[in-house]
């Protein structure tokens, strides 16, 4: 019997060959001069989120972050209304990332070069909003994003 891997399980070890996961996977192109720094900066703050959702704390506690992630988030404190495009105030970027709202999951991710990589996650529902995820990958170093 295969038990079920949580998404946290995913971000920190990718699922087993076969493994298949309820939904639609949509796979996000990244590129950066870095890759592997890039992912393993998206990875530290997904985790974060992960990992407190988990348990019964409140996790917008901005130690928890990593400061570059809690510096980006402050250049937009002016941004305090959600909203699916734009800046992303650490209120606003954790409104996207609650239970709620979030209607993805990471599933997992694959570098094919110092450039470029690919992360897959699966989508429960469509239209799927992405734009916080999106800017997390960008706000994380990467320099171009394509969906497919």
């Amino acid at each position: 019997m295969i038990r079920m891997l949580t998404e946290l399980d995913r971000l920190v070890s990718d699922p087993p060959e076969g493994y298949h996961g309820l939904g639609t996977l949509v796979s996000i192109r990244i590129e950066a001069d870095d890759v592997g720094t890039v992912v393993c900066r998206i990875k530290s703050v997904l985790r974060v989120v992960l990992e407190e959702q988990s348990g019964d704390k409140s996790f917008t506690h901005k130690l928890s972050f990593p400061r570059w992630f809690v510096d980006a988030c402050l250049e937009n404190e002016h941004e305090s209304i959600p909203s699916e495009g734009g800046g992303r105030s650490m209120e606003n970027w954790l409104f996207w990332m609650e239970p709620s709202e979030k209607i993805w999951e990471w599933w997992d991710v694959s570098i094919q070069d110092s450039n470029h990589a690919r992360i897959r996650i699966v989508v429960h529902d469509w239209p799927t909003p992405l734009a916080a995820l999106e800017w997390l990958i960008k706000t994380s170093g990467a320099k171009q994003i394509e969906r497919s």
